[in-house]
């Protein structure tokens, strides 16, 4: 989501100029995540097909609930303490020596530092596949979900997996 800041001219000649304010960015905490998800649905409120196709509906609590608790478990598995047990692998060139995943989601949140308002955030994700992973249904994790649902993440799922297949990220 991209932050705009408005600067009206201050003088005749209409220079801008620069507010006063200050922005810091700096990694989102649990704390923060609801206010990180009212952002982000308020973001898209008037996207109905949005809302639909990733149970995005601000004026649904379940919605907001289920978003929280997703975001939640992101931070919390960033500091090792996720409600999901972290998955290992084998490196490639060890049969024996177990290493992390090396994929990540980051959150990272724009705070206004004289009011201490989140006021906005970023959202990254870095996804390796295993070959077991590229073999799996392309729908998981959306089986209690409406047959359209399942079908668009599908989709999604497997045009991602067709373009980056066991490659690693070229950038970190």
């Amino acid at each position: 989501m991209p932050m705009i800041l408005d600067h009206e001219p201050r003088s005749r000649d209409h220079r801008y100029m620069v507010d006063s304010r200050s922005f810091v960015i700096s990694r989102a905490q649990v704390e923060d995540v609801r206010r990180l998800v009212d952002i982000e649905f308020h973001a898209f409120e008037n996207e109905r097909t949005n809302q639909v196709l990733s149970y995005r509906d601000y004026k649904k609590p379940a919605h907001f609930e289920r978003a929280v608790a997703a975001y939640t478990n992101a931070i919390d598995s960033q500091h090792g303490r996720g409600s999901i047990p972290k998955a290992t692998r084998r490196r490639a060139d060890s049969r024996l020596e177990p290493s992390q995943p090396r994929s990540r989601l980051s959150l990272l949140k724009v705070t206004d530092t004289e009011s201490g308002e989140i006021i906005s955030f970023a959202k990254t994700e870095f996804k390796w596949y295993t070959p077991d992973e590229l073999h799996s249904p392309a729908d998981s994790g959306h089986e209690d979900e409406a047959r359209m649902n399942r079908d668009w993440f599908a989709l999604n799922e497997r045009l991602k997996r067709d373009y980056i297949g066991l490659a690693e990220h070229c950038c970190e």
